[in-house]
Order: structure tokens, then C-alpha cells, then sequence
């Protein structure tokens, strides 16, 4: 037979999952954080972000949404406009449309531009004229604007342009579902507005390059989100004082399954300890079984699992990709700076470092 493990609770660690912190005469420990990808797509990645604490993945997730440049638009000039939308309305709309960015490292901010008042490299320039001349409503898409071409290859995010990203990285989630909304003669793509009969649309636009946090339009994901990867422990002893009802209703107690109850051996087991989410159901179930430390759940300290939606405007393996290097060069600014600081305070004072920072 096989020996089982002695049940071991969790033990309160140091804060925010960081483990276990040094002596006061003990050097900080140095960090070779790593990344472990649980699933990717074309629009979603799934990962674990290990040996580092919850102060450097706050700074990612924050980077994240706001420090990964992307391209929108941000003036437009409507020159007619009978649909039932107001000017300021649609104007909103078009800038939260997501753009095509996929280059957007090549293209400069306008206001780091030589130019007066916009050029090729720092400016996309964006049209559409429609007039509905059938009885029937007719609803006008991101498809429908024209954009000048470009070394950008800036455009706005359609089915087309989606379906072409899916076969180029040989992934068919999307491509399959945007061609069962085609079959089934949906429109997939973003609606703009919707004309009436004898209702004209006519406006130009200009997509600039720019940061979520200038403006949330500019933020290459819809969500980036972690959570502290949890760490499950059933205690044995005690669940096998259980009879199998009682077992089946403390697997049925977690909503998101992270419980299995094998039939054969008659025992609960831990199925996938990823899918908790710390809600502490299964613990509020032990403790109307009367059995309290039937269940053990606390973060695993410094992993982090890390869930992020695209807008299709960046594949999102590029946006987590750009966002690293973005969260390197700014640690790389503040070391810098700090030995700048050391080096003077040491020419001005004789050797003494001590400096003050703001």
C-alpha cells in the first residue's frame, strides 16, 4: 500500500505571498523571475509569473493597461451626420475602436514628431462616406472605413482582419467562429451606427500613436487581471472519516470543480487546484460537517497566475512581450538614477551616500 502524506496546514507566511522574509543581517535574495504559459490564443493568454513577489506583478498587470503603446484615433471631422447619433457620440465611439498595431514600435508619438501638425510617421490618416439609398436600415461597421495606406498596415479590427491573424498563427478558434457568425448571416464586426433611409455619414479621422495612460482608448487589453496561485490541501485522515454522501456534497460545495470524487477508490481528490479562486466554500462546508481543518487553502508564495483578454488591436503574446521590456526599461531608469544619486552624494559629501529620494 501506498504511505499517505501527514496532513500538514498552512502556516501563515510573510505578507502578500512573498515568502518567507530575510533576517536583519541577511542580504536580499536575488530574483530570476519566470513565466510558465497554462493556454494561448490569439486573443487570450493564460500564465504563471513565478519567483518574484506581488509588488513586481502588480507593476506588470499596470503595464499592461497602460504602458503598451497602440494607435487610435483621436480627432475626427464630421462633415455630415443625419443618423439619429450625436456628433460627440460618434466621435467616442470611433476612438475606442481598436486599430490594427501590429507596428506600432515603427511608428513615433506625435508629439516627439519634427512635424507640424502631423506627417506619415506619426499620423494615419482615415475616411468614410455612406449614404443609405434602401428602404431598409443599414448598419455601417469599422469595415466600412477607408484608411490610407500606410507603412503602418494600420487598420481598423474586423472579421477580416481577425481571420487573417488566426490562419497566419495557425489557430482556428476564431477563424471558426467568425465564419459560423458569417454562415449564419451575422455581422460580426463593430457597429458604428445604424442609417435610416436617405441618412448620410461623412467624416475623416487621424489615429495617433498613444498609452492607456494618456487615455483608456489606447490600452491594448480589455482585461489583465492576477491572482495568487492557490496551493489545496486536503486533509486524509479526516476525509475518510466521512461517509460518501458527505464526500459528494463537499465536492459539489466548490463552484468552479476543483474537487474530483473518485467512485472507485471512494476518496476526494484534488482535480485541477488552479481553478480555486478563493471563495471558501469547501471551508464553509467543512465546518458544517464539524470537521474545520478538513481543508487547507493559501497562496503558493510568489507565483501568480495571469489572465489576459487583447482587443485584437496586438496579438496578446506581443502585448505581454512589450510590456516586459517596458517594465525592464523602467527599472533599468530608476537603478540608473539611483546610482547617479550615490555617485553625487559622494562627491559632494566626502564619501557619504546617503541621499534623499523623492
Amino acid at each position: 500500500m501506498e504511505s499517505k502524506e501527514e496532513f500538514q496546514p498552512h502556516v501563515p507566511d510573510a505578507p502578500h505571498g512573498t515568502g518567507p522574509l530575510p533576517r536583519a543581517d541577511e542580504k536580499p535574495r536575488a530574483r530570476k523571475p519566470q513565466i510558465e504559459i497554462l493556454e494561448i490564443r490569439d486573443d487570450f493568454v493564460k500564465f504563471v509569473l513565478s519567483n518574484t513577489d506581488i509588488s513586481m506583478a502588480n507593476s506588470l498587470r499596470r503595464v499592461l493597461i497602460a504602458e503598451v503603446p497602440t494607435i487610435c484615433i483621436d480627432i475626427v471631422e464630421i462633415e455630415a451626420n443625419s443618423s439619429v447619433l450625436m456628433d460627440e457620440m460618434l466621435a467616442h465611439r470611433l476612438g475606442l475602436m481598436p486599430l490594427v498595431s501590429k507596428r506600432v514600435d515603427m511608428m513615433k508619438y506625435q508629439r516627439d514628431c519634427d512635424c507640424q501638425g502631423g506627417c506619415e510617421m506619426c499620423q494615419v490618416n482615415m475616411s468614410l462616406d455612406v449614404v443609405n439609398v434602401k428602404d431598409e436600415p443599414m448598419l455601417v461597421t469599422a469595415a466600412d472605413i477607408v484608411t490610407e495606406d500606410n507603412q503602418f498596415d494600420v487598420k481598423p479590427v474586423t472579421t477580416r482582419t481577425l481571420q487573417e491573424e488566426s490562419s497566419s498563427s495557425s489557430s482556428s478558434t476564431e477563424l471558426a467562429a467568425s465564419s459560423a457568425g458569417q454562415a449564419a448571416g451575422v455581422n460580426t464586426d463593430i457597429v458604428l451606427v445604424k442609417l435610416g433611409k436617405n441618412q448620410e455619414l461623412k467624416f475623416t479621422a487621424k489615429a495617433i500613436k498613444g498609452i492607456g495612460k494618456e487615455h483608456a482608448k489606447w490600452s491594448p487589453v480589455a482585461t489583465a487581471t492576477y491572482q495568487m496561485e492557490p496551493d489545496v490541501r486536503i486533509n486524509e485522515k479526516e476525509m475518510e472519516s466521512l461517509d460518501e454522501n458527505a464526500k459528494q456534497e463537499f465536492v459539489a460545495s466548490c463552484p468552479t470543480g476543483v474537487y474530483y470524487y473518485n467512485e472507485i477508490e471512494q476518496r476526494v481528490e484534488v482535480a485541477d487546484p488552479l481553478r480555486c479562486m478563493y471563495c471558501q466554500e469547501c471551508v464553509r462546508k467543512s465546518e458544517e460537517l464539524n470537521i474545520p481543518n478538513l481543508v487547507s487553502i493559501a497562496p503558493k508564495p510568489g507565483r501568480f497566475i495571469f489572465s489576459v483578454e487583447g482587443t485584437g488591436s496586438i496579438s496578446v503574446d506581443q502585448v505581454v512581450m512589450m510590456a516586459m521590456d517596458a517594465l525592464a526599461g523602467k527599472l533599468s531608469m530608476i537603478e540608473e538614477a539611483i546610482h547617479e544619486e550615490i555617485e553625487k552624494g559622494g562627491m559632494m559629501d566626502g564619501g557619504d551616500t546617503g541621499s534623499t529620494y523623492h
